[in-house]
């Protein structure tokens, strides 16, 4: 379930058929943010998902992504928006470290930000949640 309807006004056609979706276009200044949108066709609806998110100190919304890695694997933590991470990384981030930045092939590394998302950050996201994000 999603956090309260009233918050993001869902749609008449009910909280079932809400999705969560990832901004995907290369040059959006938005890429990689959650967003809800309905699955009805001509369904207008769309809210941010990530406004409760922290903000880093680029001042922009944190970004966040699932560990990959085989110590800390399946666990959400939040990064830099404006990160240089190039999806290739597979090292395990030293503690207060953004592992975004190892490999990275954008020279714009942001501002490093680092933080591991807490029970509060996920509960309003909570069922829409899987690591392919």
């Amino acid at each position: 379930m999603i956090a309260s309807s009233a918050s993001y006004g869902f749609p008449k056609n009910g909280t079932q058929t809400v999705k969560l979706c990832r901004v995907k276009k290369e040059y959006s200044p938005n890429k990689l943010r959650l967003f809800y949108t309905c699955r009805v066709s001509k369904c207008q609806f769309f809210a941010w998902g990530d406004g409760h998110f922290p903000q880093c100190t680029c001042k922009k919304r944190t970004i966040l992504r699932v560990s990959k890695t085989a110590q800390s694997g399946g666990k959400w933590f939040f990064c830099c928006a404006k990160s240089g991470w190039n999806g290739k990384g597979n090292e395990t981030p030293a503690q207060g470290q953004n592992p975004y930045h190892k490999g990275g092939t954008n020279s714009n590394k942001g501002c490093g930000h680092f933080s591991w998302a807490e029970s509060n950050h996920l509960a309003p996201l909570a069922s829409f949640l899987n690591p392919l994000l």
